[in-house]
């Protein structure tokens, strides 16, 4: 139910013309990695430094090589190779330097994330733990009774970045379908003078969007079968994520990318 309500709230900012990759995460961004930095000092606070022993003796093969497959787990690195087609020819080293900045910024949120988790459970206690993220926020206590429930504070941290993560997935979706089908559409139309208006039309925005680095959107151009398209084929592949075996399937390939 949550995902189709966030889909369907996806699905209406896209269609309403909105941008949906980087201002979601511009305007979402402080407000997500403020809490989030609160939550790890509070959390830091209660950790036990013995427990973090294992960690300083494992072999740094081991550690590397588990971090590297969580890291590509968790990660949709994958969008990286959708990037260089919106983006200006004299950017793309600002567009280098901004992915490898956010690359280290989740690597970085991860590792100090992890070894809150080890110093408060320990790695054999938190090897038997299904979520031990929300296990160590709900048995954090603040003084006064303003905000008892930290673990419901960081679902929601969650909701928000998945909700941003989904507009991305559909806004590359819908616009892929949408190229697939005017690729369709131009083919059977070829040598009609509605295919050379078309095509020069085509090659008029290609080129505002090479000088501007930006999409033109809006209903004209988002037709509203593709984002439906879009909404069900995200909807399928979220489910067989769930309830699936693809998680092996998916880890190869984004390492692979």
């Amino acid at each position: 139910l949550l995902l189709i309500l966030i889909l369907a709230v996806a699905a209406y900012a896209i269609q309403s013309g909105i941008e949906s990759r980087a201002r979601v995460y511009e305007i979402l961004f402080w407000m997500l990695i403020v809490p989030l930095i609160l939550l790890l000092w509070i959390a830091a606070s209660d950790t036990t430094p013995e427990y973090l022993g294992s960690f300083l003796e494992a072999s740094v093969s081991d550690m590397v090589w588990g971090g590297t497959r969580v890291f590509h787990y968790l990660t949709p690195v994958f969008l990286i190779l959708f990037f260089p087609a919106y983006v200006r020819k004299d950017a793309v080293k600002k567009m280098t330097a901004a992915v490898l900045a956010a690359l280290w910024m989740a690597v970085i949120v991860f590792a100090v994330f992890y070894l809150i988790l080890i110093g408060s459970f320990g790695d054999r206690a938190m090897a038997h733990m299904q979520y031990p993220a929300l296990t160590l926020m709900s048995n954090i206590h603040l003084r006064g009774s303003f905000l008892k429930r930290l673990d419901a504070f960081l679902l929601a941290i969650w909701f928000f970045t998945l909700f941003a993560l989904i507009n991305v997935f559909l806004f590359y979706a819908e616009q892929l379908i949408a190229a697939i089908a005017g690729l369709m559409t131009k083919t059977s139309s070829a040598g009609t003078e509605d295919s050379a208006k078309a095509k020069k039309n085509a090659s008029e925005i290609s080129g505002h969007e090479r000088r501007t680095g930006c999409k033109i959107y809006g209903k004209s151009r988002n037709k509203v079968w593709t984002t439906a398209v879009a909404v069900g084929l995200v909807f399928v592949v979220a489910e067989c994520f769930c309830y699936g075996s693809f998680a092996e399937w998916f880890e190869s390939y984004t390492a692979y990318v």
